[in-house]
């Protein structure tokens, strides 16, 4: 199947519902069954083509991708706007189509019909946690809520720590202490003691996301580790370790990029009766940090699979797969210097660039004719 540019709205019509790219009459409407406010449903003929899919495209710009006869077609979402006058036929497939670029941050692909993520509809996630997880986070505010007593608030990350605090008898003592004196602090009749319970029970639950994300980021950073192990085992290869420090330097700015999202959704938390004070500001702060972990992270299944597979040995296959994850980090966490303008050395001294080049150039000629080093000109 051979790749194709964007086509033109001409391009696309059949001279007959029989067409061969299988795409309805002229007069036909895409009918859509299910209800729009949750399905990415769409009018226009040009999301009924054969195998239709948006997904990013490498440059991550959101795209629809369509089959026509033997040929792959990708359409960005903006000339699709543009070329089949989407918003001169009013906003329903244009603002479908703003979901759908929303919705490429949350899944890798959207087909025509797919349900739209929860994350765009009420904020909750569209991928599940295991109980590993909400148990975590459920010791992780337990512990907030002790230490607040104690008025030592912290945050420990370490899960053994986190699970041993959370097992003692006292423990549990001091949260019913800890949620008494929340009443108080919050103005809260004692009636209405269930309602700061339930907060730290949802506060609990929208942290499970993040302890997930933790594990998996966890996973992802191993790759700079073994990246190091690698370095080690190729030291002395005058073509293939230079790559391997490359790679070592691209994948720094994205596993502090990481870090830094969690070190923010613990600080957040660390002060348990700001945090179930301000609830809702809070709990839309953890979503969007949850929002934005996941997104950094969707990309790298693919070289945690290959990663894994591999043994620490100098093998093509190995050199392979790194230099495909080498390509990922080269496109989408390319290092950008500051060039300082060509001219400012020469600003404010009279004298031309240009003219500054040509003498040199003259300099170099004349010495490679005569064979003397070559001679530099100075501005």
């Amino acid at each position: 199947m051979t790749e194709q540019t964007a086509p033109s709205a001409s391009d696309i019509k059949p001279a007959s519902p029989a067409a061969a790219t299988g795409m309805p009459a002229e007069d036909e409407v895409y009918e859509c069954s299910s209800d729009r406010s949750t399905h990415f449903m769409f009018h226009h003929k040009l999301f009924a083509l054969p195998d239709a899919v948006f997904r990013l495209t490498i440059e991550k710009t959101p795209a629809l991708e369509v089959r026509l006869g033997e040929n792959k077609v990708t359409v960005p979402t903006a000339t699709a706007r543009s070329e089949f006058a989407l918003d001169d036929k009013g906003q329903a497939d244009a603002d479908m189509l703003t979901q759908v670029e929303k919705g490429l941050k949350f899944v890798r692909e959207i087909r025509p019909g797919d349900s739209i993520p929860r994350e765009l509809l009420d904020g909750t996630a569209s991928w599940s946690v295991d109980p590993k997880h909400e148990a975590i986070a459920k010791a992780r505010v337990t512990i907030q809520l002790v230490s607040w007593m104690t008025g030592e608030e912290s945050v420990i990350v370490d899960i053994a720590q986190l699970e041993q605090i959370a097992e003692d008898p006292m423990t549990r003592k001091r949260v019913q202490e800890a949620v008494d004196e929340i009443c108080k602090r919050l103005e809260i009749a004692s009636s209405e003691r269930q309602t700061v319970i339930d907060r730290i029970d949802a506060l609990a639950r929208e942290l499970s996301y993040i302890e997930a994300l933790r594990e998996y980021a966890g996973r992802v950073m191993g790759i700079a580790t073994k990246l190091n192990d690698f370095s080690r085992i190729y030291h002395g290869d005058k073509i293939f370790w230079p790559e391997i420090q490359r790679m070592k330097s691209l994948i720094r700015k994205p596993m502090e990029k990481i870090d830094t999202y969690f070190l923010q959704a613990d600080a957040q938390t660390s002060e348990i009766l700001v945090a179930l004070k301000n609830f809702n500001a809070t709990v839309n702060f953890i979503r969007d940090i949850r929002d934005e972990i996941h997104g950094n992270l969707m990309d790298w299944d693919r070289y945690l699979a290959d990663m894994d597979s591999m043994n620490l040995e100098r093998l093509r296959a190995n050199e392979a797969k790194l230099r495909t994850l080498y390509g990922f980090l080269a496109r989408t966490y390319p290092e950008s210097k500051t060039w300082p303008l060509f001219t400012k050395s020469f600003k404010g001294n009279g004298t031309n660039p240009v003219a500054v080049l040509d003498a040199n150039e003259k300099a170099a000629a004349a010495a490679q004719a005569s064979g003397k080093p070559k001679p530099k000109v100075s501005a």
